[in-house]
């Protein structure tokens, strides 16, 4: 696995504001990443994005994967994305750091479930 998250060509807009435009990110295995801006740029809507719990605006050819599993495309959830999420909780060996940042994660994707998109 070349990328543990891979997004290409995010975007979102709000009312009329634009809040990512074409984003293309990747992470790899071993790597932190901080997310950092202005209140209002976008960090939140990329994790929701991330979490599955919000869709792209479909403009384009958008694309996001995590553990190299498609969790996203086009504006349209993998419609597995509940079994992509409890998979992306589990945390192998002794990595207690991991588990702990992924356990937080799924605690916050079960509170947002609401605003899921279909």
């Amino acid at each position: 696995m070349d990328s543990v998250i891979r997004v290409s060509g995010l975007n979102k807009s709000f009312g009329g504001k634009q809040v990512l435009f074409d984003l293309g990110l990747a992470v790899r295995p071993g790597e932190m990443v901080a997310l950092i801006g202005a209140s209002g740029s976008g960090k939140s809507t990329l994790l929701r994005h991330l979490s599955g719990l919000a869709c792209s605006d479909g403009k384009g050819a958008s694309e996001i994967e995590v553990l190299g599993r498609p969790l996203q495309a086009d504006g349209k959830l993998n419609p597995q994305v509940r079994r992509l999420r409890a998979e992306a909780g589990k945390a192998p060996g002794k990595s207690r750091c991991a588990w702990s940042v992924m356990r937080n994660l799924r605690s916050w994707m079960r509170l947002s479930m609401a605003g899921q998109c279909r």
